[in-house]
């Protein structure tokens, strides 16, 4: 997998291209998982409102786009991810947000879906009472300025990515329509919500903690997967996942795991397929708790040296 100078995770466009087969048990055991009841009670709208799901936006914005909990004030650096507290998911139509896009242009559909992952995480982070730092979330529709990769330039058929320099998201239509969209628009809220974990992660630490040779680079990328599969876990909630989306989730998910013989000591290691899929799994199935490092990094915090 190539390594992208600066970015948080390695993004491969030709990893995204190769298709295998997956086991239908699995799948149904991720979509009964993710549409249980939610680990906590409450009533805040784990949703963008009927009115922001129609903006449409220009090319660069901060999310979300409504006003956090000014009682949440505390730092989240080296708050573990089984800390956070998920928010209840309201079953209101006028808060569901239209995260199925078939009738939507592609970067509308991405805006709408970044703002809403966004959003996810901005009221998990305000349950928690933990001080939440907005980010800047670019739809790239031409080159743009970026302090990643080395620091120039990111085009619209680059590879999507959260770039901790600049603090911001790239969304990257071109891309998305000719690598992810194939697979299904289900696959585009999975990539979504990856990215905005290594947003997260960014925040709770975690790159942080690899850079000093604490933690393995492939179990955070894990547990990012996990926090994609808590997040997803809110889409089925909501009513919004059609026939056909999980086998399209875990496509996703397997495509972009590593190559064979991939050392467990590479930076740029994500996981095996299996690896992956146990990792989303546990975040549909349990949320944010069950996304400990145990879990979501599949043992590898201390495991074999070589998959």
């Amino acid at each position: 997998m190539t390594s992208r100078p600066g970015w948080a995770s390695p993004r491969s466009p030709r990893s995204l291209m190769r298709l295998a087969a997956l086991p239908a048990a699995l799948a149904l055991a991720i979509g009964m998982g993710a549409c249980g009841d939610d680990d906590d009670g409450g009533d805040e709208k784990a949703a963008t409102t009927g009115a922001q799901q129609q903006t449409v936006v220009g090319a660069k914005s901060v999310v979300p786009r409504y006003a956090g909990d000014e009682s949440a004030t505390k730092p989240a650096a080296g708050v573990a991810v089984t800390e956070l507290q998920a928010p209840a998911v309201s079953s209101d139509p006028k808060v569901v947000p239209k995260v199925r896009g078939s009738d939507a242009p592609l970067p509308q559909f991405l805006d709408t879906v970044g703002n809403d992952v966004a959003t996810y995480w901005q009221q998990v982070f305000n349950k928690s009472k933990l001080r939440f730092e907005p980010n800047t979330q670019t739809i790239v529709t031409a080159a743009t300025p970026t302090q990643c990769d080395p620091p120039g330039t990111i085009n619209p058929d680059a590879p999507p990515g959260y770039c901790p320099r600049d603090k911001t998201v790239f969304l990257t239509p071109q891309f998305f329509q000719s690598k992810v969209l194939p697979l299904g628009d289900a696959a585009i809220v999975v990539v979504v919500a990856s990215i905005y974990s290594d947003r997260i992660l960014d925040q709770l630490g975690a790159f942080q903690a690899v850079r000093d040779g604490k933690v393995k680079a492939v179990a955070v990328q894990l547990q990012g997967l996990c926090m994609a599969g808590s997040y997803t876990r809110t889409v089925a909630q909501r009513n919004l996942l059609e026939a056909g989306d999980v086998d399209e989730i875990l496509k996703t998910i397997q495509v972009t795991s590593d190559k064979p013989g991939t050392a467990v000591d590479d930076p740029n290691a994500v996981g095996t397929p299996q690896q992956r899929v146990a990792a989303f799994a546990a975040g549909a199935k349990s949320g944010l708790k069950g996304c400990g490092n145990s879990q979501a990094a599949a043992g590898f915090l201390g495991g074999a040296r070589r998959r």
